[in-house]
């Protein structure tokens, strides 16, 4: 395989460079190239590493080739990135289905998806993460025939279920910042605002009642004021749902306008079913959060009763 710097205005024209050639396909960026690899090259492994990649695509070089190929399953693969953590978990799962092992592939897809997700948003860039510790543990528990995957998504703090997590910052003023990932029946979304510490308390506190009020349901507002309007960034609306005792947690988030976003604003609404001991649950930690001094993430697990 060769990959290259020079655009070709047809097939025809790189027929024309190449003896033996194949076919072409293209361009691609570094992470779709190697999802695309990762669906194309299951049996034999990965022509190229991603720092191949890298450095060829910041030399001067116009061609890459391949020499051979690497099973991102073996410890010859680095792993630093979030992004060659999902080769690892891409590889897995190929190999999983040709074992026909009994580890749960379902589970798995729900994995690599929701660490696309992270990828795709950015969201808590600055985090360190030990993803070589996430691939070496990976790559032991399938020699042992064995893992809890849904477990070590927690450990890396990627929502992998219906989920509404929550980290506060501290400003050390008697404010603070409040960021929320929601990821609901396959729809996600992150937002962020500023709030008083005291109004975060008395919203957490509500959450721990039973049975909610219904003429006075825990709310929460976070936004910009622009232009005698209000924006809102971050809302949260709980409200009984059915006659089951399910809780419906409505997460409206978007993103600031001044941002330097080419489409505009992002916004998403989701609705997150849990139930009174989840939600008191997470008020009782959310409080205890904000009361600290250290920044600390909080999550609410969704819970649909059947």
């Amino acid at each position: 395989m060769c990959l290259s710097k020079k655009r070709y205005a047809s097939w025809r024209e790189t027929q024309d460079d190449f003896a033996g050639y194949k076919a072409s396909l293209g361009p691609h960026d570094i992470d779709s190239l190697f999802e695309f690899l990762g669906r194309d090259f299951p049996a034999s492994g990965l022509p190229f590493t991603r720092d191949a990649v890298k450095q060829f695509v910041s030399s001067d070089e116009t061609e890459l080739w391949s020499e051979g190929f690497i099973d991102p399953l073996s410890d010859e693969y680095p792993v630093r990135t979030a992004a060659e953590l999902c080769d690892v978990l891409r590889a897995l799962r190929h190999d999983l289905r040709r074992s026909q092992s009994d580890w749960e592939n379902p589970t798995l897809d729900r994995y690599i998806e929701a660490l696309d997700l992270h990828l795709q948003t950015r969201f808590g860039v600055g985090t360190t993460i030990g993803w070589a510790d996430l691939a070496s543990w990976f790559k032991t528990a399938r020699r042992n025939e064995g893992v809890e995957i849904e477990t070590w998504a927690t450990r890396a703090e990627i929502l992998t279920g219906d989920q509404l997590a929550v980290c506060w910052q501290h400003d050390h003023d008697g404010t603070g910042r409040l960021a929320l990932k929601c990821h609901s029946q396959g729809f996600a979304g992150t937002g962020r605002a500023w709030f008083a510490d005291q109004t975060v308390v008395e919203f957490a506190d509500r959450l721990t009642q039973f049975p909610l009020d219904a003429d006075d349901l825990p709310t929460l507002s976070g936004g910009i004021e622009a232009r005698d309007s209000y924006r809102e960034l971050v809302g949260v609306t709980v409200v009984p749902y059915g006659n089951r005792g399910q809780i419906n947690v409505r997460v409206h988030l978007a993103t600031d306008l001044d941002l330097d976003l080419l489409e505009g604003q992002h916004e998403s609404t989701l609705h997150l079913l849990t139930t009174y001991q989840r939600l008191a649950d997470f008020g009782n930690r959310l409080r205890a959060v904000v009361q600290a001094t250290e920044q600390t993430e909080v999550v609410l697990e969704g819970e649909r009763l059947d």
